[in-house]
């Protein structure tokens, strides 16, 4: 493997185990493509392929997420939140004393841009980070955004994503996925419009 490759990899790794924060830096779930997926009791969603679900989250979980990857974090991962409260960061951000952005119910959609790109660049060290579209999403009767962005980050690989935050009944869910420009996000670009598609949020009484 070139030097290059191999100090990419590397830094790809150490980022990624920051964030974890795992003592064997990252553990998996099989994630079955059969099956209709609860998101922390808060949405549904319909996966159409195999994914793998990292089991621990460390300092950067909220106690909403979930993150899944099919071909390792480093190339490919998938965010899911459901049901952020009013007050409540979208991310933790690891190794600062800053204190995260907060999602506020009923944020305008110029803000919950804003909130996902301040969240993500500072979780994700992003040194680029931009929107390359923005335009409303109504999601199982939630009213959000999709944006697509491109940013880059430690490991000086380019990548591409796409979010999509819908705010229902004063909470934030969200569907994001990120990956490497060259192959990773454009191969799993489809299966995660099919996975934007299923989202059902659950209402609860």
């Amino acid at each position: 493997m070139p030097q290059f490759a191999i100090r990419t990899l590397a830094r790809s790794l150490a980022v990624l185990c920051a964030l974890v924060a795992l003592s064997g830096c990252v553990h998996y779930a099989l994630i079955p493509s059969t099956e209709k997926v609860t998101v922390r009791s808060g949405m549904t969603i319909q996966p159409g392929i195999e994914w793998n679900r990292i089991t621990a989250l460390g300092a950067a979980d909220t106690g909403n997420l979930d993150f899944w990857t099919v071909d390792g974090e480093q190339l490919d991962l998938l965010i899911l939140a459901a049901g952020i409260e009013d007050g409540k960061p979208l991310f933790n951000i690891t190794g600062s004393d800053e204190k995260p952005p907060a999602y506020r119910a009923g944020m305008p959609t110029e803000d919950l841009s804003s909130l996902f790109e301040s969240a993500f660049t500072k979780t994700f060290k992003a040194k680029v980070f931009t929107v390359r579209s923005l335009k409303p999403q109504t999601v199982a009767g939630g009213e959000g955004i999709r944006l697509d962005f491109s940013f880059s980050g430690e490991d000086e690989l380019d990548r591409d994503g796409v979010a999509v935050l819908v705010q229902k009944n004063g909470k934030l869910y969200m569907v994001a996925h990120q990956g490497a420009r060259l192959h990773y996000r454009p191969k799993y670009a489809p299966e995660v419009d099919r996975i934007i598609a299923s989202m059902r949020i659950i209402d609860k009484a």
